[in-house]
């Protein structure tokens, strides 16, 4: 049974070749969608962003060589379990750590609230078992169209009356 040691969600991770040290660049905690548009909760959509999913496994027991199955799970703010597909087989048999660095395009969209990227694992040996679930916020945000002020409505229903006397005006000034 792996260890699993930690996991972070961010917008990209970069591991050094020179010194094998991983970069964890943008942390993600909260994402902001902007549309024109809300989008419809029931619609089945999903939402383009850029992300990676990087974790750190090692041997539960160090001399003991072991592979295993990892996934990760998107739950919704409505607790809906979304499977993505994205299994990877982990192989510890020759190093004791291992990271892992699970690039996503896009989600599912269930509405504003609360998600979670969940990371699970299983073996031989094992069904499925969470070891992580990392949550990050999804809000929805619109451009916010100023109300019409009572004088600009005014003006909007007045403009073609208006217009329309100028030409009577400028019509009588011409004949007479």
């Amino acid at each position: 049974m792996p260890e699993h040691i930690w996991t972070v969600l961010c917008y990209k991770g970069s591991l050094d070749q020179y010194t094998n040290q991983v970069s964890l660049l943008d942390v993600i905690e909260g994402i902001v969608l902007q549309t024109e548009t809300p989008p419809a909760v029931r619609a089945v959509i999903g939402f383009h962003v850029p992300m990676s999913l990087v974790t750190l496994w090692q041997r539960a027991d160090i001399e003991k060589p072991e592979t295993f199955t990892m996934r990760m799970m998107t739950i919704t703010p409505n607790g809906e379990e979304v499977a993505n597909k994205n299994e990877l087989t982990c192989d510890l048999s020759e190093k004791r750590r291992l990271r892992t660095f699970l690039h996503i395009g896009g989600l599912p969209f269930q509405g504003p609230g609360m998600y979670r990227l969940a990371v699970d694992y299983k073996n031989a040996d094992t069904d499925w078992q969470r070891v992580a679930s990392v949550p990050f916020d999804v809000t929805v945000k619109t451009p916010e169209r100023a109300a019409p002020t009572p004088s600009a409505a005014k003006a909007d229903r007045t403009t073609p009356t208006s217009r329309r006397a100028r030409r009577v005006k400028a019509a009588k000034r011409t004949v007479n």
